[in-house]
């Protein structure tokens, strides 16, 4: 593998629940790995759950961040301090401070709620209070795992939203 493998998001409709989902493969080589932009089946002015999980540790000490995204060109592209969205996205906040405390190939669980009022919980050692972020509302996000040196794992992404949909 080389740099980063960027698995492209499935979407589906089941049992009343919109889900989509994702994988990146990051190996040694990089520092930062992320997705691609999420899929427009997804209601961003609704709450949503964000699952993350990998196969082995990422790094040894690994937040995740949440770029938000305003035009269909919106992707991130680069390493360490030159990870960019350009001129279609930014940075927005660090919605974990160590993803390595994960029990491997269980997921963390994000509460995502734009409309939240509810002080965000963003840190391993409060997990007993559950993952809540408040995000803005825009087309698109990405989710960016910011490590140091990354390692050679699989690492999982899935969003799931209440849906009427019926399928795609």
């Amino acid at each position: 593998m080389a740099g980063l493998v960027q698995g492209a998001w499935t979407e589906n409709y089941e049992n009343g629940m919109y889900i989509a989902e994702c994988a990146i493969y990051p190996d040694t080589t990089i520092s930062d790995a992320y997705t691609l932009k999420t899929p427009t089946g997804l209601d961003p002015s609704e709450p949503w759950q964000l699952h993350f999980w990998s196969t082995i540790a990422v790094d040894n000490s690994v937040p995740i961040d949440i770029w938000v995204g305003w035009h269909d060109n919106f992707a991130l592209s680069g390493d360490t301090t030159t990870v960019s969205a350009g001129a279609f996205g930014a940075e927005y906040k660090q919605i974990m401070d160590d993803a390595v405390l994960a029990v491997l190939n269980n997921p963390y669980i994000f509460d995502i709620d734009p409309n939240s009022t509810a002080a965000d919980v963003v840190t391993a050692a409060a997990i007993a209070d559950g993952f809540k972020v408040k995000v803005p509302v825009a087309p698109y996000y990405a989710f960016n795992i910011d490590g140091a040196t990354l390692v050679d794992t699989d690492c999982f992404f899935k969003i799931v939203q209440k849906s009427d949909k019926k399928g795609i």
